[in-house]
């Protein structure tokens, strides 16, 4: 038993590396499944109802910004999680007064985020923002 605890740090840093060099290729392939789940769900969506969709793009990108310049911007730069929840409400109320009443939260959390991630990467690759 004995020599099985001389291995117990061997094992260990064996499977550190083990996670340190496939997590991130597996979190990367994860990430473009959603990434196109999501733009395929989006255009789904999108062909079904543009209408629906164009003041979809508009809500998201209203509440993203009153989130951003509303007086707790500075209050919430380290709090994403309210910052979503301050522009979601505010993309409910825009859809709400223009007729689309019960656009399901979650597809509103999803296009800010996809706002969000487009407007960050844009200085990164702006050749791909839009697509």
């Amino acid at each position: 038993m004995e020599d099985l605890q001389v291995l117990v740090p061997y094992i260990g840093a064996f499977v550190t590396t083990l996670l340190v060099l496939a997590l991130p290729p597996i979190l990367a392939y994860v990430w473009s499944k959603g990434a196109e789940a999501f733009a395929q769900a989006k255009a789904d969506f999108t062909k079904q109802n543009p209408e629906a969709a164009y003041h979809l793009e508009q809500a998201a990108t209203i509440g993203m910004y009153a989130a951003e310049q509303s007086g707790l911007a500075k209050a919430l730069k380290q709090a994403g999680e309210q910052k979503l929840a301050w522009a979601t409400e505010t993309a409910q109320k825009y859809l709400d007064a223009v007729g689309f009443k019960g656009v399901d939260v979650d597809l509103i959390k999803s296009t800010i985020e996809a706002k969000v991630f487009t407007i960050l990467n844009k200085s990164r690759h702006p050749e791909k923002v839009g697509e």
